[in-house]
């Protein structure tokens, strides 16, 4: 019982790590496309 929750809440922590990466993938993206279009507007 205690393996099968143990189990569960990995699964679960891994599904958030998923999440929060693929979040943290996203800005850094879009903070990249910020910082090259400033590049490109001030010059």
């Amino acid at each position: 019982m205690l393996r099968l929750a143990a189990a569960a809440y990995r699964g679960e922590a891994m599904d958030d790590w998923t999440q929060m990466s693929s979040a943290l993938n996203g800005y850094v993206a879009q903070v990249t496309q910020l910082i090259h279009t400033d590049a490109h507007t001030t010059r």
